[in-house]
């Protein structure tokens, strides 16, 4: 249901910005999981995962996450709410990140680089959440009420659905896989969502828009469909097929990799499948029978069962797409050289494109169109959701 539209406006405060101070994720829970007899473990699996993917970051910004479980065909699932700026707007915002930070080697590394990527031009637009154009300096709000509703003006970011027709095993040690005991990571699993909401993986794309509306979908409606398709998502600019080759394209065939320096190095693998999110990594690698072999990354597009739990560390894939659009790490010198070690290392995986089947979802709810000039009409949209099958 569309709603009528209103203005706000949208302000630019990176300049003299106040001493960093770490990242806050406020996690509010639904009655779903606050009356669950499993409530207490839930929880903490939780509040963990958010509290490590908070202490990771140095952004003064508070992001707050509604959890809820739901009986959906997937893992997990997540709502943003999402703003188009102007490339120019959000990497001048990115440069002033790094001004204040100039240690910030990823970063500076990934805006190094920008000519050779997609949405190049300074005019096109980049859709993505509120709380990553917090993180750049942007006065995004977040848009949901504290009770998961919208509203456009609400402190939340973002809404993670739980499934509870999956096995989700919300404990940090999770069996090894039998097909007497197929159990999906829910640690995992909450990680991956929170990066959507924190603007990477999925979030970090519009592939998935673009291939829905060129199959003749309708996303949101005609007209915020005609934006989506001149779009890029902060993440489509560090996507490659080869050095110096953008592969801005929704092509099966396609071997999409994640690069910061142009196509150079490859990071990690893109999902190259409509039936994943194009923004998230891919493939994994679930052995023969879909068991698990400790899974590769939190942000795969496809989920292994009985995957251990995926340690959230400085200068792993995740964290490098995090640090790429703005979220901002300050570790101790030392720290910054073994993540360029291990930056090196990450960059001789074979770059991979078919991916096993696997669970993840993301509703893609709400939007704002946002101008060039930092003033932009509130348009509350259709949420749209994609749904995949576990192994």
């Amino acid at each position: 249901m569309k709603s009528a539209a209103a203005v706000v406006t949208l302000t630019l405060a990176v300049v003299g910005a106040p001493a960093a101070k770490a990242l806050v994720i406020n996690d509010y829970f639904d009655a779903t999981i606050a009356l669950d007899p499993n409530a207490a473990q839930i929880q903490q699996a939780i509040l963990e995962t958010t509290g490590r993917i908070a202490s990771l970051y140095s952004n003064p910004v508070t992001v707050g996450i509604y959890f809820q479980q739901q009986p959906g065909f997937y893992l997990g699932a997540s709502q943003s709410n999402y703003y188009f700026v102007s490339v120019g707007d959000y990497t001048a915002a990115s440069q002033a990140v790094l001004a204040s930070h100039p240690s910030d080697v990823v970063l500076a590394d990934a805006l190094a680089h920008l000519g050779t990527g997609a949405g190049a031009d300074p005019t096109t637009n980049i859709l993505t959440t509120s709380a990553n154009l917090r993180a750049l300096g942007f006065d995004a709000p977040g848009g949901f009420e504290p009770d998961g509703s919208y509203s456009g003006t609400g402190s939340l970011d973002g809404v993670i659905s739980l499934s509870t027709i999956n096995p989700l095993d919300y404990d940090p040690a999770i069996p090894p896989f039998s097909f007497a005991d197929v159990e999906f990571n829910a640690r995992n699993t909450i990680a991956h969502e929170v990066d959507e909401i924190l603007g990477g993986g999925g979030a970090g794309s519009v592939l998935n828009f673009i291939d829905d509306i060129q199959n003749g979908g309708t996303v949101f409606d005609p007209a915020t469909d005609l934006l989506v398709l001149g779009s890029v998502g902060p993440l489509d600019r560090f996507r490659y097929s080869a050095p110096g080759v953008p592969s801005f394209t929704t092509d099966p065939n396609a071997t999409p990799y994640f690069s910061l320096d142009g196509g150079a190095t490859a990071i990690v693998g893109f999902n190259g499948l409509a039936v994943g999110d194009h923004g998230d990594f891919g493939p994994s690698n679930c052995g023969d029978f879909g068991a698990s072999i400790g899974g590769d990354h939190v942000q795969d597009a496809f989920a292994c069962a009985n995957a251990a739990t995926i340690p959230l560390t400085r200068g792993r894939p995740e964290d490098v797409m995090l640090q790429s659009i703005g979220w901002t790490a300050t570790p101790e010198p030392q720290t910054w050289v073994m993540m360029t070690f291990g930056l090196a290392v990450i960059g001789g995986l074979a770059r991979r494109r078919k991916a096993n089947q696997g669970a993840r979802q993301r509703d893609r709810a709400e939007l704002t169109r946002h101008s060039i000039h930092l003033n932009c009409a509130l348009r509350r949209t259709i949420p749209r959701r994609h749904r995949l099958l576990n192994n």
